[in-house]
């Protein structure tokens, strides 16, 4: 099935049917989730082979010794002057599914690799798209790798809200934001 037809199945599925399929589930921190981010990124610069784009490993599998869903978040940062339409279909070669691209900010993509209709492959990956900039989570993610003991409470939350919600993404998410806000705020007063 080719990822556009996947992406249709999977966006005409309920939330329940979502949450059944792709539960939230936290996981002991592995250490090839740093080597898993190299490879990936190699794959997408060779593909994508050009110059000006800036990778981060954001999100949870980022922040050393917590746990964190198996899931590999990347921002890329692209030039404004980079063709959308290209760079979609490059992503989308290396079995990406664009799920979303919204024009306010531009390019605001969204593009997720491993997902199936039984759920999960064994490798799942989220790339965010963006312009050139400072990027909240970026900030984040060095924030929680440079303070441990916010990690650790970060982790905390995560794991109580995947035990509650565990199949209902947006109350697990929504159960995030303030901790998130709380920590921006402070990197943002520094």
């Amino acid at each position: 099935m080719n990822n556009e037809n996947l992406k249709n199945k999977i966006t005409e599925m309920s939330e329940e049917e979502i949450g059944k399929i792709f539960p939230i589930v936290q996981s002991n921190a592995k250490k090839d989730w740093a080597s898993l981010y190299q490879i990936e990124k190699a794959k997408i610069s060779e593909v994508l082979s050009l110059k000006g784009f800036v990778f981060h490993h954001i999100g949870s599998t980022a922040i050393p010794n917590i746990k964190a869903k198996p899931i590999l978040d990347m921002l890329i940062e692209i030039p404004e002057d980079t063709n959308l339409k290209i760079f979609r279909s490059k992503l989308e070669s290396l079995d990406y599914m664009c799920v979303t691209q919204m024009e306010n900010p531009a390019p605001n993509m969204s593009f997720y690799k491993g997902y199936t209709l039984d759920g999960f492959s064994e490798n799942v990956y989220h790339l965010h798209i963006r312009y050139l900039g400072d990027w909240d989570e970026v900030r984040f993610c060095r924030f929680m790798i440079n303070n441990p003991k916010w990690a650790r409470a970060y982790e905390i939350l995560k794991t109580e809200l995947a035990e509650k919600y565990p199949n209902h993404r947006e109350k697990y998410t929504n159960g995030k934001s303030e901790f998130i806000k709380k920590v921006l705020k402070l990197v943002n007063e520094k």
